[in-house]
């Protein structure tokens, strides 16, 4: 039989169905198959990402962390795969890293989730904005994530009155030569440095057969000129480095004013019942609240030298401060004030120094209308008015619940069942003590850079700031730390010593460089401690044995520690040790160091993040106006 009637013969018998138990199933892919799971570089990327920040700080992961996350960015994966990857690592990341805020109150176990939820939306984002640059724009990795990650934390910053916190330059605190580069570039410098180290490890990875078989990355082809590009990245974090060895080795620091910062031990729960919110077992909460504060207050006071400044935390005075919004003439101004703030007066009389109090402000308007702040207020011994700073940037829902008059649900989100917003301050004022100049943020102020360097230009700049904070809603966690750490940046960026009054810690004097000067402590009184910063004399470095393997490096590491010393002349505070003080009473007392250093950030603001979003806006525009193009090209051919 020829092949003609063979295929007739075909076409006439039906074909023959195999039995079905006859067939074996091909074996399901497992989920942990790499060529289409996303678990495990979510798992690895969000668990590094939560490990570079406290609790733990391992801030060296910082630079490897989004490698395993990169690999959605490489492979051949539908888009919802490529979203639920680093959906997951946003929420194996934000989820234990905002483990704190719940603490606050139990209404939080549900601001909890839905504030992890909101942040972890900018991962998906993040990486299929990388992933488009990559695969249709014709980006190089190397440009496309240090780009894309500055512009989203910049985007999440201010979106919805902003949640700066927990960015990528923040696992790098504690490496004084990465982040003196936030003088030029703000935070975002580094973080914009730190994504692309993370980008050509990543790239530099690919290259090994072992990586790309354990994330899947079966077609992957190397890209061009990745030696070239890996050399021009490093010479980057090569010049970011000089740049940090040249600003520690030139800030001479002048001695300051004395300033005494009290840090309370006072547990929320008290200090909501001082101020009528909650109801509480213990007897008469406003006097617990009121004599533990006064005997921090009676120990700065009693210093010598006697300090130049008192510093208290945020709302710790539990009588808070009336003022009026409007004159009358038969009552001057200033005599109502000392009538109905005869207690706060009466404390600056005895210290006989200055005295910034944080405390809660009800301003009496016409028509029996009050407005309230949360303010911090400077008396003096032998001034009559009061000067006063008012909390601009609100936290939403801590001090106002966005909405709550359209939307009625927003109020199951609030911790009490009451209208307790404040109103917002308008204004910086510059506080004058002796010769020189402070300002003050208060609270998740000190977070927000924005607010911060407006301090340092003008006519009347700053020599130095004031941040007072109420941390014991958080109860000794990792917040406190996490919140020192990000503070550190405001005192870089600026140029200028931050002094810190925190309630439960972590109080700190911080310098120019965002070094966290380290205290001797004074005295134990009635769990009272008193803790002093004082300028060493001596530099005391080991130098190892210069036959060791290691030598170059150690007499490296003494040379640079001498010279640092040379222009400041304080031991820092190992990040270590933080934990030691939170949860304890106390008065930290030491002369502020003056920095007398510019700053481009200060001048410029965020110019950095904003060029990456003129980058990608040029960038989506051009591909729109190539589509529209392309289309029309069709057309007419057509």
């Amino acid at each position: 039989m020829d092949s003609a009637e063979t295929s007739v013969v075909e076409e006439r018998e039906p074909a023959r169905i195999a039995d079905p138990r006859s067939v074996t199933a091909a074996p399901r892919p497992s989920i942990l198959d790499p060529r289409r799971s996303v678990l495990l570089p979510a798992v690895l990327s969000g668990g590094m990402l939560w490990a570079a920040h406290f609790p733990l700080a391992w801030g060296w992961l910082g630079w490897v962390a989004l490698v395993p996350i990169l690999s959605l960015v490489r492979r051949d994966l539908p888009a919802w795969r490529v979203f639920l990857g680093s959906w997951l690592t946003g929420v194996l990341f934000f989820a234990p890293a905002l483990q704190w805020l719940r603490l606050a109150d139990p209404r939080n176990y549900y601001s909890w989730p839905g504030l992890v939820l909101y942040c972890s939306f900018y991962l998906p984002l993040g990486i299929g904005l990388v992933r488009l640059l990559v695969r249709r724009a014709g980006w190089p990795l190397l440009l496309a994530l240090p780009v894309v990650w500055t512009a989203l934390e910049y985007l999440r910053a201010h979106l919805f009155t902003g949640f700066p916190w927990y960015f990528l330059a923040h696992t790098q605190h504690d490496f004084l030569l990465v982040i003196q580069i936030a003088d030029v570039t703000g935070a975002y410098g580094v973080t914009f440095v730190v994504a692309l180290v993370n980008a050509v490890l990543f790239e530099l990875a690919c290259t090994r057969a072992w990586f790309r078989r354990g994330f899947g990355m079966t077609d992957f082809t190397p890209a061009c000129g990745l030696a070239r590009r890996a050399v021009i990245s490093f010479a980057c974090l090569a010049l970011v480095l000089g740049y940090g060895v040249v600003r520690l080795t030139q800030s001479e620091f002048e001695l300051g004013p004395r300033v005494a910062l009290i840090q309370g031990n006072l547990e929320q729960h008290i200090r909501n019942a001082a101020s009528g919110v909650v109801q509480t077992q213990v007897e008469d909460p406003a006097t617990v609240m009121l004599k533990h504060f006064q005997a921090l207050h009676d120990s700065a006071s009693k210093l010598q030298p006697k300090p130049d400044l008192i510093v208290w935390p945020e709302t710790s005075h539990p009588d808070g401060w009336l003022d009026r919004g409007y004159e009358v003439a038969a009552e001057p101004l200033p005599a109502f004030q000392k009538t109905y703030n005869a207690a706060v007066h009466r404390l600056v009389q005895q210290a006989g120094t200055d005295v910034l109090f944080g405390l809660n402000t009800e301003v009496m308007l016409p028509n029996d209308k009050r407005r309230l702040y949360n303010s911090a207020v400077l008396l003096r011994p032998k001034a009559a008015l009061a000067e006063r700073y008012d909390k601009i940037h609100r936290v939403p829902f801590g001090e106002y619940v966005p909405l709550r008059e359209s939307f009625a649900f927003m109020n199951r989100l609030a911790p009490y069942d009451f209208d307790y917003s404040i109103s917002a301050g308008e204004g910086l004022p510059r506080f004058q003590l002796g010769d020189h100049r402070f300002g003050v943020v208060i609270c998740y102020e000190d977070s927000d850079p924005t607010l911060a360097r407006q301090y340092v230009t003008g006519e009347q700049p700053v020599d130095f700031l004031v941040n007072i904070s109420n941390d014991g809603w958080f109860r000794g966690s990792s917040e406190h730390e996490e919140h020192l750490a990000i503070c550190r940046f405001r005192a870089v960026e600026c140029r200028r010593a931050v002094t810190r009054a925190v309630n439960m810690g972590i109080s700190a004097l911080i310098d120019g460089n965002g070094r966290v000067l380290a205290a001797e402590p004074l005295a134990d009184d009635n769990d009272r401690l008193l803790w002093q910063i004082e300028p060493l004399t001596n530099f005391n470095i080991d130098r190892y044995d210069p036959n060791s393997t290691w030598a170059f490096l150690y007499e490296a590491r003494a040379w640079y520690a001498l010279n640092v010393a040379k222009f400041s002349p304080w031991q820092d505070l190992p990040k270590r040790q933080w934990h030691e003080f939170k949860k304890v009473g106390g008065v930290l007392v030491g002369q502020v160091p003056l920095d007398r250093r510019t700053s481009l950030y200060a001048r410029w603001g965020d110019w950095l993040p904003i060029a990456c979003w003129g980058v990608l806006g040029l960038s989506m525009g051009r591909s729109v106006v190539r589509r529209v193009a392309g289309r029309r090209s069709g057309e007419a051919h057509a």
